[in-house]
């Protein structure tokens, strides 16, 4: 038991660890987004969420589905990705009054292309970390060796 409770204690130290660089990590980001928005101008285009069509109260069709097929998603997601734009491939001539990243807005829901891309990027990040941290501390011999580099 005792071995148990010093490998448990060793996890809980590591995974303290974990969060703190999680939290540094997020200052970098927010300190590398603040050069990227000064170099690529992102889109500062905001809208009022209280005027969109899932705000309001409407009366519901009889054309609901309640189960989507693989195809269904797929058609779904190959109209989204030829008919709306995304950051790089803005079309402020063609929507004048609404965000310029679509498909940000439609994954993220948030009022500002701001937001919406920063959700996003947050998104995949924690994807990415997630992933990657589970891969490592599966794998003994690199956890050896960042446990010695610490």
């Amino acid at each position: 038991n005792a071995g148990k409770i010093e490998e448990l204690s060793t996890y809980n130290s590591q995974y303290e660890s974990s969060i703190s660089q999680l939290a540094s990590m997020k200052d970098s980001i927010t300190d590398i987004q603040s050069s990227v928005d000064v170099i690529y101008g992102l889109s500062e285009k905001t809208i009022e969420l209280s005027k969109r069509i899932f705000e309001r109260n409407l009366l519901e069709g009889v054309g609901k589905k309640s189960k989507f097929s693989i195809t269904d998603m797929q058609l779904f997601h190959t109209y989204i990705f030829e008919n709306c734009s995304f950051y790089g491939t803005e079309q402020s001539d063609v929507w004048t009054e609404c965000l310029e990243y679509h498909v940000e807005y439609i994954v993220s829901g948030k009022s500002s292309d701001r937001k919406n891309l920063e959700n996003i990027l947050w998104k995949i990040f924690l994807l990415r970390s997630g992933g990657n941290y589970l891969f490592y501390h599966q794998d003994i011999e690199i956890l050896a060796k960042a446990q010695a580099d610490l």
